[in-house]
């Protein structure tokens, strides 16, 4: 069960959330009504079989991902390693501070 403090997150952070929130939600508004309207557009032209078809493979390209992550990230920190440690084990870990 989640812990029921209350964390102060930090006023950086809380800028670039809100930030990407502000570009992400109509982007992804976007990427839904453009699936919606190839649908619809497809329906109109052809007729119920080929939408479903365009339908299914608008879904499938639109879960697949595009971009994938792998590699390493190595951090550098400029502080030494007690204030490292310290700032890891606060309430707001730097690598969580977004979430």
């Amino acid at each position: 069960m989640p812990s029921m403090q209350t964390v102060d997150r930090p006023p950086e952070a809380l800028a670039v959330t809100k930030r990407y929130r502000r570009r992400e939600r109509p982007v992804s508004t976007l990427v839904v009504v453009l699936a919606v309207a190839g649908f619809l557009a497809t329906f109109v032209a052809m007729s119920l079989v080929p939408a479903v078809v365009v339908g299914v493979l608008l879904i499938v390209v639109a879960r697949a991902p595009i971009v994938g992550s792998n590699g390493t990230v190595r951090l550098r920190p400029d502080a030494d390693a007690e204030s490292v440690v310290e700032s890891f084990t606060g309430p707001t870990p730097p690598i969580l501070v977004f979430q």
